[in-house]
């Protein structure tokens, strides 16, 4: 992405960006991802980034596994 100076690349099949979807309650499976992608469109490679960005976080901010509130979500478009 950023060797190729490509800011739309995404790399779909990344296990990563996967998990990330999961854990903000989207589906994971790469075909999902890539219908989500093209909202991303041209920017594809910095939503994967913010995406990357969301896995340094805990994933709960209880033992019960709430999901936390307080993270941003890359996932969200403006209309």
């Amino acid at each position: 992405m950023r060797v190729r100076g490509d800011p739309d690349a995404i790399p779909l099949g990344d296990l990563g960006l996967r998990r990330a979807m999961e854990r903000l309650g989207e589906p994971a499976d790469p075909g999902s991802l890539a219908r989500r992608a093209e909202l991303w469109r041209p920017w594809r490679a910095y939503a994967a980034l913010h995406l990357w960005n969301t896995l340094a976080a805990p994933a709960a901010a209880d033992a019960g596994g709430a999901p936390r509130t307080d993270l941003l979500d890359p996932l969200e478009t403006t209309p």
